[in-house]
């Protein structure tokens, strides 16, 4: 068993699975055992701010840079990736400066969408998060390039520490929900310096590779990138996110407190591995398809049936004891997380099996599917949430009919990964 454990680790993929998988199980950790504290300090209303503000945030930063950044791994000359990667600045630059001018000029429309009537319009630091997380999210495509995995794991444990440390503080103090956002922001932002510090792109080094020539080499070179790419990972972003804003909007912002506390925690134990084994797959999995086409195929399945168990702890242990677990951890007020929790347990856990190999239709080039299958996700979750505004449906109801549509979603997505890496792989030998 221990040589098998050495193998895998001397293996390049493996080892990058779990240098990520460690720093992001630590910052997890660390949000853990933040959170009872937070959840008797904050109120399930004031959960639903910060829930309401990441949804919004998420939705916006999905689109990033048009997606050009994910360019940055797969091209093959140095040059270019600079290029790339000061192309996807401005752009990020400009998706701040035109989300400015919407929240100045439409949120008191979107609070009264969301039913939020409190002092202090939360929208105004939607701005500043996009340009936080857009610089994180393009730095560290420039580390994934370069495979500098142990990099990108230690800003995870320093995102988490940061921001759970100013959300208690500013909770303390009796700054409320603004305090959770302001630390949301912090947390997402720190790390930058440090994978700037660890790789070569000094400005410099930046200037000297940079030109205009090239940069619109590189836009036109990956122009279906926005075209096809940034509008799927909206879609597949709103998939994720709509619930929290539709349950805000027929619910409440309390319903969408004890939704987030439920969703967050009960993607925990699988964003711990899923999100680094996404990263890790999708750098490792390019460089895999240009030299051993006909490898993907096995790597890709073998990864599957290892997800498959992977993901049976918690799945039982939600399905189990969820709401018994959510009242002890963070208190008698929560024990509504804990049912919801239970519901879309099932559905979290296809999930984490298939999102992952997902990018593979990226790497194939397949991004029309991708956006088909994205627009037809936010049909289905629109529909759903829909007929729950219509008939009055209750929250958990709703959230069934969430989960089961979800899961066949899933399943279809799986079904045509399966037989695109069969026949691409065959046709590349």
């Amino acid at each position: 068993m221990i040589e098998k454990i050495k193998l895998l680790l001397g293996n390049r993929f493996f080892k990058g699975i779990a240098l990520i998988t460690t720093g992001v199980g630590l910052s997890q950790l660390i949000n853990i055992l933040f959170s009872p504290v937070l959840t008797r300090i904050f109120s399930p209303t004031e959960m639903g701010v910060l829930s309401s503000f990441t949804s919004i945030v998420l939705i916006v930063t999905s689109i990033g840079a048009l997606k050009y950044e994910t360019a940055i791994v797969l091209t093959d000359e140095d040059e270019d990736a600079v290029n790339i990667f000061v192309l996807s600045l401005i752009i990020l630059i400009a998706l701040v400066i035109i989300a400015t001018i919407v929240v100045l000029i439409a949120s008191d429309i979107i609070l009264d969408m969301i039913n939020y009537d409190e002092e202090i319009n939360f929208l105004l630091f939607v701005p500043i998060a996009i340009l936080t997380i857009g610089l994180y999210t393009i730095i560290s495509q420039w580390n994934y390039r370069n495979l500098d995995y142990k990099t990108i794991s230690q800003t995870k444990v320093t995102q988490s520490l940061f921001q759970n440390v100013v959300n208690v503080s500013g909770g303390l103090i009796g700054f409320g929900a603004p305090s959770l956002i302001v630390g949301k922001i912090i947390g997402q932002s720190a790390g930058i310096t440090t994978m700037l510090k660890k790789n070569k792109l000094k400005i410099s080094y930046i200037k000297e590779n940079t030109s205009k020539k090239r940069m619109l080499l590189n836009l036109k070179k990956y122009g279906r990138f926005p075209m096809l790419n940034a509008p799927s990972q909206l879609f597949n972003v709103l998939g994720t996110q709509m619930p929290t804003i539709a349950l805000t909007i027929i619910f409440g912002i309390e319903i969408a407190g004890f939704y987030g506390l439920a969703y967050s925690m009960s993607t925990l134990p699988m964003l711990l591995i899923g999100k680094s084994v996404s990263d890790v797959y999708y750098a490792e999995i390019t460089a895999i398809k240009k030299k051993s086409p006909e490898k993907v195929p096995r790597i890709t399945f073998s990864l599957v049936k290892k997800l498959a168990l992977l993901g049976l702890f918690p799945l039982f242990a939600l399905m189990l004891f969820a709401p018994y677990l959510f009242e002890l951890v963070f208190g008698a007020r929560w024990g509504m997380s804990g049912a919801m929790a239970q519901i879309i347990s099932i559905m979290l856990y296809i999930r984490f099996i298939v999102s992952p190999i997902s990018r593979i239709l990226i790497v194939y080039e397949k991004q029309g599917m991708n956006l088909f299958l994205d627009i037809f996700r936010v049909i289905t979750v629109f529909i759903t949430f829909l007929i729950s505004f219509y008939y009055h449906l209750d929250v958990s109801t709703t959230l069934i009919g969430y989960s089961v549509s979800m899961v066949i979603i899933y399943l279809i997505t799986f079904m045509l990964i399966y037989k695109i890496i069969n026949i691409e792989s065959k046709g590349e030998k």
